[in-house]
Parts: structure tokens; sequence; C-alpha cells
């Protein structure tokens, strides 16, 4: 006769004895939780939050409390097993009450800790809590901007470049939290790891934003917050090169000879830097055109902005240069225009025009023997209507001078005359 062996191991394959099996083990479980003397011996119950209130006047004054931030702590509970063992962290809260006393700020403020029970389970007792005390930071809430230092940012470049300012995705931040630690920033910076091989080229990074007091020690404070933590930096590097500076002039006699040997500028040139690639299109610096009516042998010095291409420093910190024109040799003359011989351009049609002004002096420069032979003949006037097409009644307009016959002669100054426009008669 065979006999099947028994195997306990062939038990769990059976779904009745496994379902048998797993009510037996809950119901021990079960009892030994349920017979767990939490009478006498605490269970404790941890991650309990702390909740710092401060009275109604310390809070009305603007106080408030910046550490500790999400504190929490551990309660020993006692009493009947079922329900010690089912109170969770949640069932609790731990209050840090402050004194009325507190009127101001105040850094490790001493606190007293006591448990308040939530919820519907209330069948034990607080035994202890720990920690019993905390020490908290009470201040009042301060915000300050500060532009960003960029002073330590100072990669070595190759002689033939330039370094500009390093410029910010964001040229400032703001620095907020307790007043008293607000107040001992005195700047925020970004530090910088010097490169070992000196900058060719324009670099880009993202740079860790840092607080620094008055001493230049770093600050590191949980109760301090930036409104950014890095910014992105660029240092722009640039080429150098030595350009000269070019003058410029407009109503010049179209044919004035041996003018450009009587001017002089200073400086003849300046260093600039700006993107490499752009110095093929650029081999000189043009300066503001002076204009003619300007110039005169006593009116031959001129101050003139140096511009500047956009993306292009001034490496020479020169941004006015002097020009002087040599006209030793030239002289003036005053000669009478006849108003009847200003002449009117763009006159709407359907409308007349007249000049009231009954003389004009117009100063003239030129050679002597051209000066000299001068008459009201050589003088071309005319007034440009456009702009005014609308306009009737009498007022007063710039006239444009010019000469004719005297080519190397030009007329200095403005003017100005009166003159009346009106609709022609039917």
């Amino acid at each position: 006769m065979n006999h099947k062996k028994f195997s306990l191991g062939s038990l769990f394959y059976n779904n009745k004895f496994v379902l048998i099996f797993s009510v037996f083990v809950a119901l021990v479980i079960w009892v030994v939780f349920a017979t767990r003397n939490t009478e006498e011996i605490p269970r404790t119950v941890t991650d309990v939050p702390i909740v710092v209130n401060l009275s109604d006047s310390a809070q009305q004054s603007g106080l408030k409390v910046f550490s500790p931030i999400n504190a929490k702590a551990k309660v020993a509970i006692k009493g009947n097993s079922l329900t010690v063992n089912q109170v969770k962290n949640t069932d609790l809260q731990i209050e840090a009450k402050q004194a009325a006393s507190l009127t101001g700020p105040v850094s490790n403020y001493k606190l007293e800790l006591s448990a308040t029970k939530l919820g519907n389970l209330s069948n034990y007792e607080v035994v202890s809590i720990e920690p019993s005390s905390i020490l908290v930071t009470v201040d009042y809430y301060s915000e300050k901007v500060f532009n960003i230092d960029t002073s330590q940012i100072t990669p070595p470049v190759d002689p033939q470049y330039y370094l500009n300012t390093p410029t910010l995705s964001s040229d400032s931040v703001t620095v907020s939290g307790p007043k008293q630690e607000v107040d001992q920033v005195a700047k925020v910076t970004i530090p910088y790891e010097q490169d070992k091989t000196p900058l060719t080229e324009t670099k880009h990074f993202t740079g860790r934003l840092v607080m620094l007091d008055a001493d230049g020690n770093e600050i590191k404070s949980d109760n301090l917050t930036l409104s950014m933590e890095s910014v992105e930096v660029t240092c722009n590097v640039l080429y150098r090169k030595v350009l000269p500076l070019q003058v410029e002039f407009s109503g010049r006699p179209s044919n004035l000879t041996g003018f450009e040997s009587r001017v002089t500028v200073e400086p003849k040139e300046i260093e600039v830097a700006g993107p490499e690639d752009a110095f093929a299109n650029i081999s000189e610096l043009t300066l503001p055109a002076i204009d003619f009516s300007t110039i005169s042998p006593t009116s031959n010095e001129f101050d003139v902005d140096v511009s500047l291409p956009t993306g292009f420093k001034n490496v020479s910190n020169i941004y006015t240069a002097k020009v002087s024109i040599d006209l030793d040799t030239f002289t003036t003359r005053t000669v009478s225009l006849n108003p009847e011989t200003i002449t009117f351009k763009n006159l709407p049609a359907g409308y007349e025009a007249a000049v009231y002004t009954q003389s004009l002096s117009v100063t003239v420069v030129g050679p002597p023997d051209e000066i000299e032979a001068f008459t009201e003949n050589n003088l071309v006037a005319q007034i440009d209507m456009t702009g005014k097409e609308q306009f009737t009644g009498q007022t007063e307009v710039p006239v444009t001078i010019s000469v004719t016959g005297a080519p190397n002669s030009w007329v200095y100054g403005s003017y100005m005359v009166n003159i009346g426009v009106s609709a022609k008669m039917e």
C-alpha cells in the first residue's frame, strides 16, 4: 500500500487554509497590540507639527516668526490601549505660545510647548513633549533691493581683446526676511572661479548669488530669501583696434579747394573695441557733420561728439573731439540782400506769398579776392514752404541763402524773414 507524504508547504496552495491562516495571524497581531500595556508604558507619537502663535498685539505691530519653520516634536501618550494605538501625529498639535510681554524683535526667544488633542480621540493622557521648549526668532519683515555686484568677475583676456562690463539677465535682486538680518547684508555679488586661459571670445555662464556683510563675509541664513538664486552672466569680449577720426561737413561749397589741409582734429584717432567681424566694414570713425553756416574766421573751433556704432566700446574714453579750421587767409563781408529776390519753393497751387522784411544783411566768408568782388547778385535766397501747405496769414520763416559765382565762399549764420501767405483772388 502506498502512503502519501504530508507536506506543510503544500497547505499554502490550499485557498481555504490560507484564508484561515491569515485571519488567525491578524487576530494574534490585534491581541498583541490590544493587550500592550499603554496604561503604564507610554507610546511615542513622532513628527507632530509645532505651531508658534504670537499675541494679537505683536502681530498688529508687524512682528513675525522667522524660525524655526516647520518644526516638529515627539509626544509621549498613555491610556487605553485601543485609543492610544490609534492616535496619529495629525490627532495632536503642539503650540508654542508667546508671552504677552513680547513687544519687539528678539532672537533665540524661548517658548514652552504644550499639546492639544485634535479630532475625536481623547481617552489618553499626554505624558511629555520632546523638546519641551523651542528657541524662535521674532522680527519685523523687511525687503531691500540690491544692485548685483560684478566686481569679482574678472576673467583674463588676450592683450588684443577687451573685456567689457559683464551683463546680467537681471541687474538687481531683492533680499527679504527679518529686518535685523536684512540690515546686515551690505551687497549681493557673484563669486567667480578664475579662467586659466585668457579669453578671446564672449563667455556665458550661470552665476550664483551670494550675500556679503560689510566686512566681506558671506552671509548664510535660512531666514533670508533671495528673489532669485542665480543670474545668467555674459562676459563680453571685444576686439581692440585704433581708428582715425574723420571730419565731415555739410553745406560745403562744391568747388572749395584745398580745404582739407586747413582742418585738424584732436585727437586724430582713438582706440575702440567691438565685435571682431564688424571691423571688416569699419576703417574710420566719422564725426557728426559741421554745418558751413557756422564756420567763419572768428568761429573756427568746434567740440564734436565722438559716437560709436552699436555694440562698440570707447576704450580711450574720449567722447569729444576738437576740430580746428585754419581760416587766417579768409575774410568776411556783410552784403545787403534785396528781399524782392527771395523766391518760394513748394508753395501750394492757388496760394500766393510775399516777403514783408524790408532789408536783410548777410555775412559772407571767403578769400579776399572773391569777397572784394562780391555783390548781392552772388546771393541766391529761397524759402521752402514744405509743411506749411495749409497756412495763411503772416509769420516768420527761415530763408536758405547760398552763394553763386564765388566757388570758395559761403554764407555764415542763419536768417529769418517775415512773410504773408493768402489764397489767390479769383
